[in-house]
């Protein structure tokens, strides 16, 4: 009967361990799935951020020839180095492309993956929460959109649950030898202080992180960690506190012009009530579940940012964590039950930062994932201690869940979304335009001013393409009339002004793709002779 029962152990834990398999196949499969062109075409951000990667790879410098900066200039709103120097590291082994471009945020996905699948299989002992642990990870509507996109955000996601599961083994500390306690702090400050470069809403999120970690360890008794990951963590943030002195713009000129705090029209109080409008907006079922972010940008559609499933189980693991706190359930200072109210602490404090711009910005609470994901998991275990022998089925009607909810999104994200996004990223067709330039071998390309940094979309295409093209853009209609040489316009589909009309009457119109809005003109110039 022993026998009988460690036999059929050892086959269930085969099947779920090949299950995980799958999970973590699938899950990188459908991220994988036509990178590069599905959304279609970059938007400026991700140009801007292949720019300044391919002059860094070649040259060491920004686009403004600034040497290894710390933050780039880009349109002005300082870009966080670590996404753009680690696109510039895989650019010395692969050329630049919109694959390339893109793979970086796939690449990062990948590391989310596998540190959340070893977070889940420290925290939970359970190989079948692991395997619904990455199904509701790699099904998420909100990871999968960034990881098609080259945004900074994802990279914070990844050294953020990178920190947490390094913490987690620090906090049990199972190891008790004072080699592994300076080896878990130095990691634990290394990707605090990374987290802090990565993006923008970082800089506040991980400060909160690593008080609530100190406090949690310090109320364990353990005092050298704490002071390892504040001494160290504060190390890794001296290159930037410069940039706080006077009235240096690179770390909060970007807040200053997106956030309400600085509108002198509103009182303080008028300032705090739309803080606390914003703060519950992002946790509201409107956001999670039926619109999410309303830029197509940042959100695949055609709902939310979370699935039904990991929504609802999520606050129920929210509400047992309290209960349990409250009612002393669990042993004061176990592993699972005060690091489980640091991961309340995380989830109430991730929309914080937020909160200071605008409502329904699903980057800048992408975060928040992570103690979703967290909370669900406490609700499934939950369920697994008190079903026991119906734990097989409800683990099997959970995995069919999710799928059920992840089949008309992904269906959706990469079938109709493809083609109705392109007029959020408003800038597909530009490269098919400087080929055409460049076909033409027309030396100027002219962009209309009222094309959104399209010049910059311009200059990472003729960087991929290795094409020397002079790209000039918000130039006047005097600029227009009096150039002499054969150039090429680039603008919206709507009517050109007098000035371009009759800059040339035998101007030529090239057709791009009707989805880009775009429209190209090439004028010959007094030297047309030029053009072939």
């Amino acid at each position: 009967m022993l026998v009988s029962k460690n036999r059929s152990g050892k086959i269930w834990m085969f099947l779920l361990s090949f299950a995980l398999l799958c999970a973590l196949v699938g899950s990188l499969y459908v991220h994988a799935w036509n990178l590069g062109v599905s959304p279609m075409g970059l938007f400026s951000d991700e140009a801007s951020i292949g720019l300044n990667a391919k002059t860094i790879a070649e040259y060491g410098t920004d686009e403004f020839g600034t040497p290894t900066p710390l933050y780039f200039q880009a349109f002005g709103e300082y870009k966080n180095p670590v996404y753009i120097y680690a696109l510039a590291w895989l650019l010395q082994y692969v050329p630049m492309s919109d694959i390339s471009v893109r793979g970086v945020s796939f690449l990062f996905f990948v590391g989310i993956l596998l540190v959340w699948t070893i977070f889940a299989e420290l925290y939970w002992k359970n190989r079948g929460l692991t395997v619904l642990h990455v199904l509701m990870l790699g099904a998420s509507p909100w990871l999968f959109s960034l990881s098609r996109v080259s945004f900074e955000a994802i990279s914070f996601v990844f050294f953020y649950v990178s920190f947490l599961t390094v913490y987690f083994l620090l906090y049990i500390n199972k190891f008790r030898s004072f080699i592994s306690v300076i080896l878990l702090s130095v990691l634990c400050a290394a990707f605090a202080g990374i987290s802090w470069y990565s993006y923008s809403t970082a800089r506040l999120l991980i400060l909160i992180s690593i008080f609530g970690a100190c406090t949690l360890l310090l109320l364990q008794r353990k005092r050298l960690a704490p002071l390892l990951i504040i001494f160290l963590s504060g190390l890794a943030l001296l290159p930037a506190t410069g940039l706080l002195e006077g009235n240096n713009t690179i770390l909060l000129g970007r807040f200053s012009q997106i956030s309400y705090f600085y509108d002198a029209t509103l009182t303080w109080g008028e300032k705090i009530g739309q803080f606390l409008q914003i703060y519950s907006s992002y946790f509201s079922p409107e956001f999670h579940l039926w619109v999410g972010d309303s830029n197509l940008r940042h959100h695949a559609g055609p709902a939310g940012m979370s699935s039904y499933f990991v929504y609802g189980s999520m606050w129920i693991g929210v509400f047992l964590t309290l209960f349990a706190w409250r009612t002393r359930k669990l042993q004061p200072f176990s592993d699972r039950a005060w690091f489980a109210n640091f991961m309340l602490m995380e989830f109430f404090a991730a929309p914080l930062a937020a909160s200071m711009t605008e409502p329904g910005h699903a980057i800048r609470v992408v975060s928040m994932i992570i103690p979703m994901l967290f909370f669900s998991g406490v609700m499934l275990a939950f369920l697994r201690r008190h079903l026991q022998t119906w734990a097989p089925i409800v683990g099997i009607s959970a995995i069919l869940l999710i799928l059920l909810e992840a089949t008309p999104f992904l269906s959706y994200a990469l079938g109709h979304y493809t083609r109705y996004s392109v007029r959020y990223f408003m800038t597909y067709g530009t490269e098919e335009a400087v080929r055409t330039v460049a076909t033409m071998r027309y030396p100027l390309l002219v962009i209309d001013k009222d094309l959104y940094e399209a010049n910059v979309i311009a200059s990472y295409y003729t960087e991929t393409l290795n094409n020397a093209i002079t790209i000039t853009s918000g130039i006047s209609d005097s600029y227009i009339q009096n150039i002499q040489i054969p150039f090429c316009y680039l603008a919206k589909h709507t009517p050109y002004t007098q000035t371009t009309k009759h800059v040339a009457p035998n101007a030529i119109p090239v057709p791009l793709d009707v989805q880009s809005r775009l429209k190209l003109t090439c004028f010959p110039g007094e030297t047309s002779a030029q053009s072939s």
